[in-house]
């Protein structure tokens, strides 16, 4: 990924079905039940959904679909629309690969949905293999049906 450091998927209660890695989280199920809590109390209070939650650093960006939260995790440095735009990519992608888990209530052995690992490693290795001349936002813009 180019511009999200993280990208996690949530269901229900804060269950996390994934997060590409560990290099800021600490302890997935912690956050989250933390973003769970955020977003929960958000909505109920002010009858509203959360889109972001920004800091000094890191901004935190939302996506609801198929009853998930789709969250990515960036720089502040990096441009809002940039962020959003590789959120959308990725959630597109884990829906396309997983649709008939997501639409189950079941509970679902986790480890199913690491080998979006080798996805977004695809993704990444298809960019630098065509030699785009223009940024890594239009090469997922034009290599996906939105």
């Amino acid at each position: 990924m180019e511009y999200l450091r993280e990208f996690i998927v949530l269901k229900e209660g804060g269950k996390v079905l994934y997060c590409n890695s560990s290099e800021l989280i600490k302890d997935e199920i912690l956050f989250g039940g933390f973003l769970e809590a955020i977003n929960s109390f958000y909505n109920i209070s002010l009858k509203d959904d959360l889109r972001q939650i920004e800091g000094i650093v890191l901004r935190i960006s939302f996506l609801t679909k198929l009853g998930c939260q789709f969250v990515g995790i960036s720089s502040m440095n990096v441009s809002c629309n940039d962020a959003i735009g590789e959120l959308q990519f990725f959630t597109n992608r884990f829906i396309e690969l997983f649709p008939e888990i997501l639409n189950k209530d079941n509970e679902n052995d986790v480890r199913v949905f690491q080998r979006f690992n080798s996805e977004i490693i695809k993704t990444k290795k298809d960019y630098l293999g065509k030699g785009f001349e223009s940024n890594y936002l239009s090469y997922l813009l034009e290599s996906e049906d939105w």
